[in-house]
C-alpha cells in the first residue's frame, strides 16, 4: 500500500480489520490452553472482581449477544470455573487456574500485536480513539 492509498483508506477500514484480526488471533492464541476469547473475557472480568450476573451481561455487550454470553456463562459453569452462589458470579479456584495457563497466550499475543509501537505511540492512539467516541456520542446526544 501506498502512502496516498493510506491516507485514502478511511479509519473504519483499519479499526474493523484490525479488530477481526485481534478476535481472530487472540482466539488462535488461547486456544493452546483450551480457551476461546469470551471465556478468557469473562475470567478476566472476574478475576478482577465478583459481578451481579446483570453486570457481567451489560459488559460483555459490545462483544457478544445475550444469547451468546449466556451461552459462555453457562459453559463456565459447567466447567466449573466460575459460580454464581447468592446471585453474584465469581471465579472458581480451578477458573483461577485456567486463566493463568491461558494469560501467557494472551500476553504473547498482545506484545506480538504491538511490536514496534512505543508507550507513547500506543497512549496516543487510545487517546484519538477515545477522543473519536465521544465526539460520536457527543453529537448523537446532542444533534446540530
Amino acid at each position: 500500500m501506498t502512502v496516498m492509498d493510506e491516507a485514502r483508506t478511511p479509519i473504519g477500514f483499519w479499526l474493523r480489520h484490525l479488530d477481526q484480526l485481534i478476535e481472530t488471533g487472540l482466539d488462535e492464541a488461547l486456544t493452546a490452553a483450551n480457551v476461546t476469547r469470551r471465556q478468557w473475557q469473562v475470567l478476566s472480568l472476574l478475576r478482577a472482581r465478583p459481578r451481579d450476573p446483570a453486570e457481567l451481561l451489560v459488559e460483555l455487550r459490545p462483544f457478544a449477544t445475550i444469547v451468546e454470553a449466556h451461552t459462555v456463562l453457562d459453559d463456565l459453569r459447567d466447567r466449573g470455573w466460575i459460580d454464581d452462589e447468592a446471585d453474584h458470579c465469581a471465579i472458581t479456584a480451578d477458573g483461577v487456574a485456567v486463566w493463568s495457563a491461558a494469560a501467557e497466550h494472551a500476553h504473547e499475543f498482545r506484545r506480538a500485536t504491538s511490536d514496534g509501537i512505543t508507550e507513547e505511540e500506543y497512549r496516543t492512539t487510545l487517546r484519538v480513539l477515545r477522543r473519536m467516541a465521544g465526539n460520536i456520542v457527543e453529537r448523537a446526544v446532542s444533534p446540530r
